[in-house]
């Protein structure tokens, strides 16, 4: 797990959080936040990458990508979590089963709801699920962890929204 903050410069950083909030933008409606979890809540999403294609315009998000130094993109996906009441904490979850790929979290605002990271030791089991860190959303902030790593993320309670960019890759040095 590695956490840098300020992953772009500054201009850059607005430059990403004033397209993802800009008029134009476009978001879609996901009915769960973690598909396996019926109960889940939903949130607004925007895919660039899946599987192979572009699904988005990811021009807006280059200087990311620029820096992340991957070889091979999985998955990229813009995240808005609107502001609830309570917080709510997401099903806990893993976002790639492959070894050696690599999650990315970009968090475009600073906002409260954090990212929760599970006990790696007891992943094979999430009943039994421990936390060992939990990240504050802070702009510019990149979170880097393994994929197969169990984690969820907490709407927000205080702040408007919580807006992400979850990107699922294969780094150049592993």
């Amino acid at each position: 797990m590695k956490v840098i903050d300020d992953f772009v410069d500054v201009n850059t950083q607005q430059e990403i959080e004033n397209h993802l909030l800009g008029n134009t933008f476009a978001w879609s409606y996901c009915r769960r936040i973690v598909s396996t979890d019926v109960n889940s809540r939903s949130q607004l999403v925007h895919m660039f990458y899946n599987n192979g294609f572009e699904q988005s315009n990811c021009r807006p998000i280059m200087p990311l990508l620029a820096t992340l130094h991957a070889c091979a993109l999985i998955k990229i996906k813009a995240n808005l979590q609107l502001r609830t009441e309570v917080c709510y904490s997401n099903k806990p979850h893993i976002d790639h089963k492959f070894p050696n790929a690599l999650t990315g979290i970009y968090y475009v605002n600073d906002s409260d709801g954090p990212t929760v990271l599970y006990n790696e030791y007891s992943a094979d089991n999430p009943k039994k699920l421990t936390v060992f860190k939990k990240i504050p959303p802070k702009k510019g902030r990149l979170l880097a962890f393994h994929s197969n790593r169990y984690h969820t993320s907490s709407s927000p309670r205080r702040s408007q929204y919580r807006n992400i960019i979850n990107m699922v890759f294969i780094p150049k040095q592993y």
